[in-house]
């Protein structure tokens, strides 16, 4: 009973959004949660001291995030979508603007480095949401995209469900198909068709994004399945789909990750990208 009430306590702070961050001597509007986070990563809201990020800390607009090389974050905002943040990154929320009643709104976020994970919500069902780069700009509408500078690629933009795209001052491409990708030199450079992401490419962005060994996310303790059951809560995969990531070269194992109806429901902070359960039959954030 002591460790259901305390996992319990855990998943309360989890879901609890304040209604603003105080930046300075004002309140900046909320965005967000952290949902999970491997140190060190910090955040900055405008007008406000650097922090670091721990479980449960709201996060403002116009917030700068930052890990290094061994910190990964997860940010879980209002209308359901995430974020997962990779190691040595620096990312900005530049607009979120979110009407629940209508679940519509506005979101952007900056990368200037490192990777991230977009996992949309209600707003990137609607008119999409935008990564911005120095070298291109990213739009996600309705499904997973991860954007991030990868040596040997440049800017690598992979699709994992939905549609991605990509665009710069040469031209602009829509990569429709999951498992396909494209790399960007440069903000001038003309953009590729998109094409199969290779294995060894697959591996090296996962290993950016995963938590480490020995990490589970700043939670205390891992949260079972049934725990999870008992609370309400869920994890969710994207099925394997016949024709688009079965039979792709590395794709059976890309998993992704699905927000909708809870926080726990990403496991894109697992450390086994080949077993949704990471070995041990647990599927949340926490598990690593």
């Amino acid at each position: 009973m002591l460790k259901t009430r305390r996992a319990t306590g855990t998943l309360f702070v989890l879901l609890s959004f304040a209604g603003a961050v105080r930046s300075g001597d004002v309140f900046a509007q909320t965005v967000g949660s952290i949902a999970a986070v491997n140190q060190s990563a910090t955040g900055r809201p405008p007008g406000a001291a650097t922090r670091p990020l721990s479980i449960g800390l709201p996060i403002a607009a116009r917030e700068q995030i930052q890990t290094n090389d061994v910190g990964t974050a997860q940010v879980v905002f209002t209308d359901q979508s995430t974020m997962n943040i990779g190691r040595g990154s620096s990312v900005v929320v530049d607009r979120y603007v979110y009407d629940p009643s209508a679940r519509t709104g506005q979101q952007a976020v900056s990368l200037t480095k490192g990777i991230l994970r977009f996992v949309g919500g209600h707003v990137s069902h609607g008119v999409g949401m935008s990564v911005r780069t120095p070298v291109a700009t990213v739009g996600v509408r309705g499904g997973i995209g991860t954007i991030g500078f990868v040596p040997g690629c440049g800017m690598l933009v992979l699709n994992q469900f939905g549609s991605v795209k990509v665009s710069n001052g040469a031209g602009e491409t829509t990569i429709r198909r999951p498992g396909y990708h494209i790399c960007v030199s440069s903000g001038s450079a003309a953009i590729g068709e998109p094409t199969p992401i290779p294995p060894d490419l697959l591996a090296r962005v996962m290993a950016s994004l995963t938590s480490g060994a020995g990490q589970r996310g700043g939670a205390p303790q891992p949260l079972t399945n049934e725990l999870a059951g008992a609370l309400g809560f869920g994890a969710a995969r994207l099925p394997s789909q016949p024709g688009v990531l079965q039979g792709t070269p590395g794709l059976d194992s890309l998993g992704g990750a699905r927000a909708g109806g809870s926080i726990v429901r990403s496991e894109s902070q697992g450390n086994n990208i080949g077993d949704p359960t990471n070995g041990s039959g647990c599927t949340s954030i926490f598990c690593n």
